[in-house]
C-alpha cells in the first residue's frame, strides 16, 4: 500500500513509509521462548500482556526513516537486554564500581568513554518527540500521546534533524536495569500521571528513561541529565522496587 502525504520531519511531501513508534526490533527481542506464549510482553498503564500487535502508522518519508535509524537507533538497538546478555549493562559494570552505594550506582560520561550518549540521547529523545508530534494508536484503539507545546515540538524537529543540539530547556535521565523483570519488558512513552511535575517516561528493556522540557521541568534533570550537566550521568538500579514515579499512572 502506498500511501502519500506529509513526513512529520521534514515536512514535505512524500510516499510515507509505515513507521514503528517503539523500533521493530524491540518486538522482536521480546519474544517469549514459550511456544504456547510467544508473543511480547508490553506494559500499559493499568496492566501486562502479551502481544503481537506492534504501534505503527504512516509518518516519515524513507529518508527521514533512515536518518533516524542512523543517528541514534541503531546504536540503542546494540545495548538493550537480549537473551543472553545486556550489553549496555555489562558495559557499565566493565568501566567501574562507579559511585554511590546501595541501589543506585552514577556513572559520568568520564568514567564510560565508550558509551555514545549523543546516540543514545537522540533515540530515547526520538521516541518521546514521535508521540509529541502524531497521535499513535495500541490494538484497542488507546491512543499514545505527549502534549508538547508547539514551539517545543519544533525544537526537538530541529534537534531531530541535527540543525541544533539538544535543547538547553530539555533534561533526559537514563537508568539501565539491574533487576530481570525490566529488562523484560518496554512500555510506550506517556506522560507520569501521579505526580504534578511535567515528566514523561519510556522503558525499553532494562533502560528506563525520564524526559521533561521547558519551564517546569524538575530541578534533578539539570543536575542528572545525560545530555546537558556536567556529569552527564547515568545510573544503575533495581527498577521493580516501589516508586511513585516509576509509573505511568
Amino acid at each position: 500500500m502506498t500511501v502519500k502525504g506529509f513526513c512529520k520531519l521534514c515536512l514535505d511531501e512524500k510516499e510515507l513509509q509505515r513507521s514503528h513508534l517503539i523500533p521493530k526490533s524491540v518486538y522482536k527481542k521480546s519474544r517469549s521462548g514459550d511456544p504456547n506464549k510467544p508473543h511480547p510482553t508490553v506494559l500499559s498503564r493499568r496492566s501486562s500482556r502479551q502481544s503481537s500487535y506492534q504501534v505503527m502508522d504512516y509518518v516519515f518519508c524513507s529518508h527521514c526513516e533512515q536518518h533516524l535509524a542512523r543517528e541514534g537507533e541503531d546504536y540503542a538497538m546494540r545495548l538493550l537486554h537480549a537473551p543472553g546478555s545486556f550489553p549496555f549493562l555489562e558495559q557499565l559494570t566493565k568501566s567501574g564500581p562507579g559511585m554511590g552505594t546501595g541501589a543506585f550506582r552514577y556513572y559520568t560520561g568520564e568514567m564510560t568513554p565508550g558509551i555514545n550518549r549523543e546516540k543514545l540521547g537522540y533515540f530515547a529523545t526520538s521516541v518521546f518527540w514521535r508521540a509529541g508530534i502524531h497521535t499513535w494508536h495500541q490494538d484497542d484503539n488507546k491512543e499514545i500521546s505527549i502534549n508538547f507545546t508547539p514551539d517545543e515540538r519544533e525544537s526537538l524537529r530541529q534537534y531531530m534533524l541535527g540543525n541544533v543540539s539538544f535543547p538547553k530547556n530539555a533534561g533526559l535521565m537514563t537508568f539501565v536495569c539491574s533487576d530481570a523483570a525490566s529488562q523484560q519488558i518496554f512500555w510506550m512513552p506517556g506522560e507520569n500521571q501521579k505526580t504534578s511535575e511535567r515528566v514523561f517516561l519510556l522503558g525499553i528493556r532494562g533502560i528506563t528513561f525520564f524526559f521533561s522540557i521547558g519551564d517546569r521541568m524538575p530541578e534533578r534533570f539539570a543536575k542528572y541529565c545525560m545530555m546537558n550537566s556536567p556529569g552527564r550521568w547515568i545510573t544503575i538500579r533495581d527498577c521493580s522496587k516501589p516508586n511513585t514515579i516509576w509509573t505511568l499512572g
